[in-house]
C-alpha cells in the first residue's frame, strides 16, 4: 500500500511535516503506476500542481505523461469556462436567469479557494428556474447548440445534454438532485447572494456551503450508481478544496440535510465528508456532523486495489471492471452492483456470479 499511501500524502492539501522523505519515496515509487492512476482517478493536473508545490520532480516518461495529461485538463478547463460565459451570455440576453453549478461555479472562486480550478470538468452545469428550462434550452439549440444522443437522466433532474461550438457539453438542470425540488434548488443557489466575476462580470453563484453540499451530494450518488466512476479522487477535490481553504461551511445546514430524505444514507455521507478532510489536511469543526467521530472511507486501501488490478489485467477490460467495481462498492458500504435494469435474465444471472466472483477476490486479496 505504499506507493497508494504516497499518492495521498502527496495529494493532501497541507505542506507534509518532511518534504525530503515524500520526494525520497517518489524516487523509489513505481511512478508510471502512480501516473496511470492518476490518470484514472482524474487527478493528474491536481497531482502535477502538489508536486510542483512541494519541489518533487519527476523524471522520465511518467513524468512527461503527467505533463502532457494536466496540459490536456487546463486547455479543457479553459474551453470549458469560454463555453461557461457563452452559455450564460446567451441566457442572459434571452431574459433567463441561470446559476454555474459545480465546476463551471468552483473555477470562479480559485484566487480564494486554492485547487479550486484543479479538477478538469466534464461539462458545463447551469441551474434554471423550472419554468424556464426549456425556453433556456431551446435559446441554446437557436444558437447552434446541438442535442447529444443521450435523452437525459431518466429522472429528469436535467434536460438533455447539449453540444456547443466549442465542443463542450452544457447541461440545463431544473435541480441538483432528485431529491430536491426544483424550487427548492433555485432557493438554495440564490439566497445566500454569493457572486462571482466572469470575464468581468459579476454573476451569482452557490454560496461555498451549497456548492460544498453540492459535491457531497453528487459524489456519493456517483458512487451508489457505479463505484467504479463515483469514487475517483476527482470527486473528492471540490469539497476538500473548500475545507483547506478555510471556507466559510454553514454546518447547521449540513447536519440538518443529513437527516431528510435527500440522504438515504447519512453514515455514508458522514464518512465521504470526513475523507475529504483528511484530503484537505484539516480537520472538522468539532460536532461537524452531529456525531463526534466515526469512520473515514480507505482510499488508500481503496487505491492499492486499483494499483494491483491495474498491473496485473488489462485496463478497460471486463474482468479489470468487475474488480475495481467491487473493490470501489466494498469500501463505502454498497452491496453488490445490481446488473442493467434492462437486462435479460441470463444476462442477470451471468452478472451476479461475475460481481460476487469479484467481491470475493477482493475480500481475500485486499490487504495483501
Amino acid at each position: 500500500m505504499h506507493d497508494a499511501r504516497l499518492l495521498i500524502d502527496t495529494l493532501r492539501l497541507s505542506t507534509p511535516t518532511n518534504v525530503d522523505v515524500l520526494a525520497s519515496q517518489w524516487a523509489r515509487a513505481d511512478v508510471a503506476g502512480l501516473v496511470r492512476l492518476a490518470q484514472f482517478e482524474g487527478v493528474s493536473l491536481w497531482l502535477q500542481r502538489r508536486l510542483k508545490a512541494l519541489g518533487v520532480a519527476l523524471t522520465g516518461d511518467a513524468a512527461e505523461t503527467l505533463t502532457a495529461e494536466a496540459r490536456r485538463a487546463t486547455a479543457f478547463s479553459l474551453r470549458m469556462e469560454s463555453e461557461s460565459f457563452a452559455t450564460l451570455t446567451i441566457l442572459e440576453a434571452a431574459g433567463i436567469a441561470a446559476v454555474p453549478l459545480k465546476g463551471a461555479a468552483m473555477r470562479r472562486i480559485s484566487s480564494r479557494v486554492p485547487y479550486a480550478d484543479a479538477r478538469a470538468p466534464n461539462d458545463v452545469d447551469v441551474l434554471v428556474q423550472d419554468e424556464t428550462a426549456q425556453r433556456a434550452w431551446d435559446a441554446l439549440v437557436a444558437r447552434g447548440y446541438t442535442p447529444l444522443k443521450d435523452h437525459g437522466p431518466p429522472e429528469g433532474h436535467h434536460l438533455p445534454a447539449l453540444s456547443g461550438p466549442l465542443g463542450v457539453s452544457v447541461e440545463i438542470h431544473m435541480t441538483t438532485s432528485p431529491a430536491v425540488a426544483p424550487a427548492e434548488a433555485w432557493r438554495r443557489a440564490t439566497s445566500d447572494g454569493a457572486t462571482a466575476e466572469l470575464n468581468g462580470v459579476s454573476r451569482p453563484i452557490p454560496s461555498d456551503t451549497e456548492l460544498f453540499w453540492h459535491a457531497v451530494a453528487h459524489a456519493v450518488a456517483h458512487a451508489e450508481e457505479y463505484g467504479r466512476v463515483g469514487t475517483r479522487l476527482r470527486y473528492w477535490l471540490d469539497p476538500a478544496a473548500l475545507l483547506a481553504s478555510g471556507a466559510s461551511i454553514d454546518w447547521e445546514r449540513i447536519r440538518s440535510r443529513l437527516g431528510t430524505r435527500e440522504c438515504a444514507d447519512p453514515a455514508r455521507v458522514r464518512a465521504w465528508i470526513r475523507t475529504a478532510s483528511d484530503l484537505s489536511g484539516k480537520p472538522l469543526p468539532q460536532n461537524a456532523l452531529g456525531v463526534l467521530g466515526g469512520p473515514s472511507i480507505d482510499v488508500v486501501r481503496m487505491l492499492s486495489w486499483r494499483l494491483r488490478v491495474f498491473d496485473r489485467y488489462e485496463a478497460g477490460g471486463r474482468w479489470a471492471e468487475r474488480l475495481i467495481e467491487e473493490g470501489a462498492r466494498a469500501e463505502v458500504g454498497l452491496p453488490l452492483e445490481p446488473a442493467h435494469y434492462r437486462a435479460k435474465s441470463f444476462a442477470r444471472a451471468r452478472h451476479a456470479v461475475a460481481a460476487r466472483a469479484a467481491r470475493l477476490w477482493w475480500t481475500a486479496r485486499r490487504g495483501i
